[in-house]
């Protein structure tokens, strides 16, 4: 889900496309019929980030969950 706040950024929510960051970086999550195309949705999602200079909140990545300070939005 990609949702667009009124301050202007962008929020790629990925729920279990992406799982944590790992994934980002070329990791397949969970169980993937093709890796093919796993890999060629996680680019369309970074793509989106990239291009719309947003952040990708990851369902299962507890790092990030902690970086907000336990909660996955300030």
């Amino acid at each position: 889900m990609r949702l667009h706040l009124a301050s202007g950024k962008t929020l790629v929510l990925s729920q279990d496309a992406i799982w944590m960051k790992e994934n980002l970086d070329g990791y397949p999550a969970g169980l993937n019929y093709s890796v093919k195309d796993y890999n060629n949705s996680i680019n369309r999602l970074k793509m989106v980030r990239d291009l719309e200079d947003g952040e990708i909140f990851m369902a299962h990545d507890q790092d990030q969950y902690n970086e907000k300070g336990g909660r996955w939005y300030k």
